[in-house]
């Protein structure tokens, strides 16, 4: 009975101290998340040589999807498009983006496209949505997909995002961002001009209602 006693006078302090320790915890993997996943530039000197380069010159020197993640992840730094541009959801052209160095997942996925596209991969953008996204309620994620080998891999402005060829397909990569719909948009077929152009192309690069349901969600 005494062990039993002496328990429950402690309980309430272990309940504190464990919730303490869990805060703690979460508020280091935030910490550590977001130096990650925002582009934080340990390599300052290669940012200072991408910086100088123009729009078409960076094109020119990068050639693999290791080059492209390398510049995703030590050049480009995340930023809401409330912020760059003073709209909720803007999609910019490459050399703007590239300019400003920094932007959200949908600039990684321009960036990624525009830095392989004269090595023979398509601009593809890959966009994720739950079952609830529309055009009114925005949600959602975008990367950019390539195939190698018959597997697909992916880039985009966050850490996670750079995987390389092993996904056998399309619908493998939803699910594991625990997407429900998507829809693959080739940029260049939509704005031909999306290297340089100064419109937001948002428009025809985010279709929620359109997007592909996996195969095992129904409508």
């Amino acid at each position: 009975m005494v062990k039993l006693i002496e328990t429950s006078k402690t309980e309430p302090l272990l309940k504190y101290r464990y919730t303490l320790v869990t805060l703690l915890a979460i508020v280091i993997s935030l910490i550590v998340v977001g130096k990650t996943h925002a582009g934080d530039r340990p390599d300052p000197e290669y940012a200072k040589k991408i910086q100088s380069l123009s729009y078409r010159q960076v094109i020119s020197e990068i050639e693999t999807p290791e080059q492209a993640q390398q510049y995703l992840l030590n050049y480009l730094t995340f930023a809401h498009d409330q912020k760059i541009f003073g709209e909720k959801d803007y999609i910019a052209s490459f050399e703007r983006i590239h300019t400003q160095g920094s932007d959200d997942c949908d600039g990684g996925v321009i960036a990624a496209a525009a830095l392989l596209s004269d090595n023979g991969y398509p601009p593809l953008s890959l966009c994720m949505y739950k079952k609830e996204h529309t055009l009114t309620n925005v949600g959602g994620h975008a990367i950019f997909i390539y195939k190698q080998d018959g597997k697909w891999g992916t880039l985009g402005i966050l850490k996670y995002d750079c995987q390389s060829p092993r996904y056998k397909s399309v619908e493998e990569i939803v699910r594991k961002y625990g997407f429900d719909k998507f829809n693959i948009i080739n940029i260049g077929k939509e704005y031909p001009d999306w290297l340089t152009n100064t419109i937001n192309m948002n428009t025809k690069i985010y279709r929620p209602d359109s997007g592909n349901y996996l195969p095992n969600l129904i409508e």
